[in-house]
């Protein structure tokens, strides 16, 4: 401080303080704040769902470890698994609003990307390791909330049907084996009323609705549609006909983390862009489902601008699909979405456009004996820009059951 006379400086005077303890208070109340922050994002969900991003989260973590330790060099394969994993983390993440995870994972996705532009920068396990572990510390330090501050526990391994009965896994599985035992006995009761009412109910438990599945993600699409700049879109689910398994809950939940947020984030356009179109500014994503061959089609449509072919068609040209001068269907420039590394958007968001979600949903469909397609709904125009399209997600008959 300047010490001043006669209108001249002729001292200053220097103060020093100790501020340790004020430092370590100010830590603390930050520790606080972000611990209280955490409650806040996990009281809102259910214990069961908690658990099972938990040992999501823990899967795909363990997976990586084993790729970075499996390969000494950059191995592009192994790049587009570790991407797939961590932005599968990541999309889960947002959708239960755990931000201080979804922050870390996209620091560690940005590390990955730069590993697969950059031609020159060196796979290093080790520096590759103490990203994961950055991973793994945060996931941890939401589970220590959930179980030391909360006081919650593990799920207790009980189900619950779409008609709100709640049973041990079990208990079902035991009266399931007697009934079966019962109609192989006594083979006259096997028209009984009464009996299939009992197996109607001991068959619907431990599933539930598309809608109530996906409630999750569904509920973090205005955070979503707010952060893009864009108007709550309609959602409309026609699923009645069917019922998840929760076995595939985590599945179903992965894939339509990266459908929904695609369609938000890529299809639908900018409100100034629907209303030059002529259309209502909030889009609409229309989910139905159909059973054929005993397998779950849900067909999963917005009312976008549709999927960018030409945009597509440069990408193969770029990454070497294709010459300039070749001429593929429509088709095939589109089935290009599902290639590792390939987006039609121009600039990386915290929400997509770095060309692994439709790659992430059709390697986790396929390992579970399912599949994904892309139908083009109009193909009168081959030369447009942009097409309209459905995703057709396929499950096997052991993920759900039939009304």
């Amino acid at each position: 401080n300047p010490i001043i006379v006669d209108e001249e400086i002729s001292k200053l005077m220097v103060t020093v303080r100790d501020v340790t303890k004020l430092k370590a208070l100010e830590h603390e109340a930050a520790n606080q704040k972000r611990e209280l922050d955490i409650v806040g994002q996990l009281i809102k969900i259910s214990s069961k769902k908690f658990i099972d991003f938990e040992n999501s989260a823990e899967r795909f973590i363990a997976e990586n470890r084993s790729i970075i330790e499996a390969n000494e060099h950059k191995n592009a394969d192994a790049l587009a698994k570790l991407f797939r994993n961590m932005h599968t983390i990541k999309g889960n993440s947002r959708t239960y609003g755990f931000i201080y995870l979804a922050d870390i994972v996209h620091d560690v996705e940005n590390s990955y990307s730069e590993l697969q532009k950059n031609d020159d920068m060196q796979w290093d396990q080790a520096v590759l390791l103490v990203e994961l572990e950055r991973v793994s510390k945060g996931l941890k330090e939401y589970s220590t909330v959930y179980r030391d501050v909360l006081g919650r526990g593990e799920s207790g391994g009980s189900v619950s049907s779409a008609d709100g009965l709640v049973l041990d896994q079990k208990t079902i599985d035991s009266v399931q084996a007697s009934l079966e035992l019962i109609q192989q006995d006594y083979p006259d009761v096997s028209g009984s009323k009464a009996l299939n009412l009992i197996r109607q109910v001991f068959d619907n438990a431990g599933v539930s609705t598309l809608e109530s599945v996906l409630e999750d993600i569904l509920g973090s699409i205005p955070s979503m549609a707010k952060e893009l700049g864009k108007p709550n879109p309609e959602i409309e689910i026609n699923a009645d006909n069917v019922r998840i398994k929760n076995e595939a809950n985590d599945l179903v939940t992965s894939i339509f983390s990266h459908l929904l947020r695609n369609s938000l984030d890529h299809g639908i356009e900018s409100p100034e862009e629907r209303i030059k179109s002529g259309k209502r500014e909030p889009g609409k994503i229309e989910l139905f489902t159909k059973v054929s061959d005993e397998k779950l089609d849900i067909h999963v449509k917005d009312d976008g601008q549709g999927i960018n072919l030409e945009r597509l068609f440069q990408k193969g040209v770029e990454t070497g699909y294709w010459q300039e001068t070749d001429k593929p269907s429509n088709e095939e420039v589109a089935q290009l979405i599902f290639s590792s590394g390939v987006s039609t958007k121009e600039q990386v968001s915290n929400i997509s456009g770095r060309g692994v979600g439709m790659d992430a949903v059709k390697q986790f469909l396929q390992e579970n004996a399912g599949n994904i397609s892309l139908n083009l709904l109009s193909k009168e125009n081959a030369n447009c820009k942009f097409m309209p399209f459905e995703t057709i997600i396929t499950l096997p008959k052991h993920f759900f059951v039939t009304r």
